[in-house]
């Protein structure tokens, strides 16, 4: 994922220490759980295409 590569420039950006940047991480994957579900619920419902590719 792209935050592994981002997360020592937040932690120097924003003086973060390791249990800040834990708490990035954890709230990262947990927005990503979040919309993972409804998603893929949704895109089973009406397809893939039509949910992720909104064309």
């Amino acid at each position: 994922m792209g935050l592994s590569v981002a997360l020592p420039t937040f932690a120097q950006e924003f003086a973060l220490d390791n249990v800040m940047q834990n708490w990035l991480v954890n709230s990262f994957l947990i927005s990503v759980v979040v919309f993972a579900v409804p998603t893929g619920s949704l895109s089973g419902k009406f397809g893939l295409k039509k949910i992720i590719f909104n064309r």
